[in-house]
C-alpha cells in the first residue's frame, strides 16, 4: 500500500477500510505492507509528507504494533477530537505534535521508546529512506495515492469491496499471509 499522509484519498481509503483492513490482518487474511510516500510535500508550506512519514517510521521503530496505530492516528483524530490530517497548502502538524502523538497511551511506546522516536523525528533520520521510498514508487510508475496492490497486481478502485474481493481472490490462490501479532 502506497500512501501520503497529506493525501486526502488516502484518509478517504483509510477511513473506509482500515478496521477492516486490520481485521484480516489480525485473522490471517491479509498481510499489509506500508510505502509511506511524500509526493504532496508541495502541497505544504512544512514539507509535512516527509516529516510525518519520517515520524511514522520512526514508529516503526518501536515495533510494528506501535507503527499501525501511529500510523492509523495520523489518518485519524487528535485526543481533541480534531482531524490530524491537514488541509492542503497548510504548515501540516509540527514535529512537537508529531511527537506528542507517540505519547499517546493508544501508541503503546514506553517512555524509553518515546525519548528514541523523539530523537528519531527531531534528526530527521528517515527521511533519505522516504526519499528513497518514493523514488523507488515514481520508478514503477506509482503517481497517485493511494495505490493498493494485491498479489502483484494494482486495484483499479480504491474501495474496500474492491480491496476485499482482491484479497479473497489472493487468499484462494496465494499462499497464507504471515501478519504481525497486532495487525497492519
Amino acid at each position: 500500500m502506497y500512501e501520503d499522509v497529506a493525501c486526502a484519498h488516502c484518509l478517504e481509503f483509510e477511513k473506509a477500510g482500515a478496521t477492516q483492513l486490520d481485521e484480516d490482518v489480525k485473522a490471517n487474511l491479509a498481510q499489509v505492507r506500508f510505502h509511506p510516500l511524500s509526493i504532496l510535500d508541495r502541497l505544504s508550506t512544512t514539507s509535512y509528507s516527509t516529516r510525518a512519514a519520517d515520524a511514522a517510521l520512526c514508529a516503526s521503530d518501536a515495533g510494528v504494533n506501535q507503527f499501525v496505530v501511529y500510523h492509523n492516528l495520523l489518518f485519524g483524530n487528535d485526543l481533541k477530537g480534531k482531524q490530524i490530517q491537514p488541509p492542503e497548502n497548510s504548515a501540516g502538524p509540527s514535529n512537537t505534535l508529531l511527537v506528542a502523538y507517540a505519547q499517546y497511551k493508544s501508541v503503546g511506546m514506553s517512555a524509553a521508546q518515546v525519548t528514541t522516536f523523539t530523537t528519531c523525528v527531531t534528526s530527521k533520520q528517515h527521511y533519505a529512506l522516504v526519499a528513497a521510498i518514493t523514488d523507488r514508487a515514481s520508478q514503477r510508475g506509482i503517481s497517485v495515492t493511494p495505490t493498493v496492490i494485491v498479489n502483484g497486481r494494482t486495484l483499479k478502485t480504491n474501495d474496500l469491496k474492491t480491496l476485499e474481493a482482491a484479497i479473497v481472490a489472493a487468499d484462494a490462490t496465494g499462499p497464507a499471509p504471515a501478519p504481525s501479532a497486532g495487525g497492519r
